[in-house]
Formats: structure tokens, sequence, C-alpha cells
């Protein structure tokens, strides 16, 4: 039983930590406008709820792709992975000054409303993560606030106990 009760809960904690999947049948039609007008030739795509915006994950001309929307269909930004060998030397440079032994997690390519044209690197060094977004020559456009990897735990058990409250 309790390895039961464990599996449900990594189902669970999976599902609140990386986004609730939601049906394409209950986005709303402007935020459904938004991304056919940006995203014509869209494959595959699955929709999510994250951090109170509409993401999208596709694939267009065989590159695997998300872009976020806000609730009004306002473009946020469009991500797509990339190696972290891909980065711009001048990115890779400032991480080595700036975050000694820290380890990229994910880099990404991005287009966004707010930069431009950029790059999101998440990184890590032991419990703690962060996530800063550079420009192609190595100016930091903006710096989260780094996490720690138990706070993130409690969040989510914080979330887990909101979800099965709902549920009951």
């Amino acid at each position: 039983m309790k390895k039961l009760m464990l599996a449900a809960m990594a189902v669970v904690s999976s599902s609140l930590l990386f986004g609730q999947e939601i049906p394409a049948n209950k986005i709303p039609a402007e935020v459904k406008a938004a991304f056919q007008s940006k995203f014509p030739n869209a494959e595959k795509v699955k929709w999510e709820m994250e951090e109170g915006y509409y993401d999208a994950e596709f694939k267009q001309k065989g590159t695997e792709m998300s872009a976020e929307f806000s609730a009004k269909g306002e473009w946020i930004e469009t991500e797509m992975e990339i190696k972290s060998s891909q980065l711009p030397k001048a990115v890779q440079d400032q991480i080595k000054a700036a975050y000694p032994g820290y380890e990229i997690d994910h880099a990404m390519q991005v287009e966004s409303a707010k930069f431009g044209n950029c790059f999101e690197v998440e990184m890590e060094k032991g419990s703690t993560e962060i996530n800063v977004h550079y420009s192609a020559d190595g100016k930091t456009l903006e710096t989260g606030a780094p996490r720690e990897k138990h706070k993130m735990k409690e969040e989510l058990e914080d979330k887990m106990k909101e979800h099965h409250q709902e549920k009951h």
C-alpha cells in the first residue's frame, strides 16, 4: 500500500512541478488564435498551464519548441532547447566568470517579447538553482532569484496538499 501511495504521489507531483496538461478545447479562443497566427505550421501541439501562462509544446519544421501566451493571447516568448556548447562564446565566458562551479542544466535559444533574441540558461550548484537570460554578446538581461532545491520540494508538497484538498 505504501508503494502504491508513493507512486501516486510521484505522478501528482510531476504534473504539478512541470505544469498541468490542458485539453485543447479548454484553451481560450484568444490564446489559440494568437498561437495559430504565430505558428501556422505547428504540429503535435500539447498545452500546459505553467506559472500562470499557457504553454504550448509543439514541433515546427521538425524542431521541438515551446511558446508561452498570456490568458489574453499575448505572446510572451518562444523557446528552443539547445546544447550548452551551442551558446555563444561570450555567454559561456560570462557564465564561467559570474557563476564558478555552476553546471548548466538547460540552455535555450529564446525569442522574447521582453528581450528580443536571447539565451536562457538554467544552472545549478549543489542544492541551488538559478535561471539567467543573456544577450548574444554575454550581457546579463535578467537573473532569477536563486532557489534551493529543498524549497522546491516544500512548494511541491504544499501544491500536493492543495490538490488533495480540492479533490476531497
